[in-house]
């Protein structure tokens, strides 16, 4: 999929103030957006979770502000913008419907994401235990104020972490995308969680990772601050005016 058809898709949808699901309708039946995209009148769009995995990229690589300044650049050229635009900006808290899950929990549902989107030829040659995962999916039963067994269970959780992963190749052209997105979210949720010791044996991090994933449910969701003493799970709401 072209990157600037996605892009153009991004700027209607946000133009629109549409949701995903509304904004691939768009695609689909309305020929003004297909005229604008360059695309012909039979066109049937794409899975929406491509766009969620474009916006996942531009965040990645810092590039969510590209398209804007760009724009922003040939507006002024085109004289449809004064030179300088004076706007005032406020933020407020907008609380996130995911479940917020603690690094045992992340992942083991990171883990469950993954093994949901493989093949079933693929799972068959894991040797995995369901003792991570406890009766019925529920939280395994051990005794939570051991440190031994904590560690024990941590040990277990990231060994199969590295045997789910092992399985996938993530750049390989005709990956599932469901599949590829689990595999990303998954070795995230590692890299900012995990660390080894001096004798090479996972432990969590001490502190809080920056933009640290806090729920495999909205993988998008963050801790936030208002204030120093008021703290939320889930997004900042920006809202600007100009006021020259």
């Amino acid at each position: 999929m072209p990157p600037a058809r996605l892009t153009k898709v991004l700027i209607l949808q946000n133009y629109e103030n549409l949701s995903d699901r509304e904004a691939l309708e768009m695609v689909r039946f309305n020929i003004k957006w297909k005229y604008a995209l360059d695309v012909p009148v039979g066109y049937e769009g794409f899975d929406r979770s491509l766009l969620v995995y474009f916006r996942s990229r531009l965040l990645v690589h810092n590039k969510e502000k590209m398209v804007f300044k760009k724009t922003l650049k040939l507006a002024k050229k085109a004289s449809l913008l004064k030179k300088e635009v004076d706007q005032v900006i406020d933020s407020t808290p907008m609380l996130g419907a995911g479940a917020v899950k603690d690094t045992y929990e992340l992942l083991r549902e990171g883990i469950r994401k993954v093994l949901l989107a493989l093949d079933k030829k693929v799972k068959s040659k894991m040797n995995l235990s369901l003792k991570v995962y406890g009766k019925d999916n529920s939280r395994p039963t051990i005794n939570w104020e051991d440190k031994k067994e904590r560690q024990q269970l941590l040990c277990l959780l990231v060994s199969y972490v590295k045997e789910v992963l092992s399985h996938i190749d993530v750049d390989k052209e005709d990956i599932d995308t469901e599949l590829k997105d689990a595999a990303n979210l998954l070795a995230k949720i590692v890299s900012q969680d995990i660390e080894e010791d001096a004798e090479n044996k996972p432990q969590i991090k001490k502190g809080v990772a920056k933009d640290r994933i806090i729920s495999t449910t909205d993988p998008e969701m963050r801790h936030g601050r208002k204030s120093s003493s008021g703290k939320f799970n889930g997004y900042k709401t920006h809202i600007t005016k100009d006021v020259s």
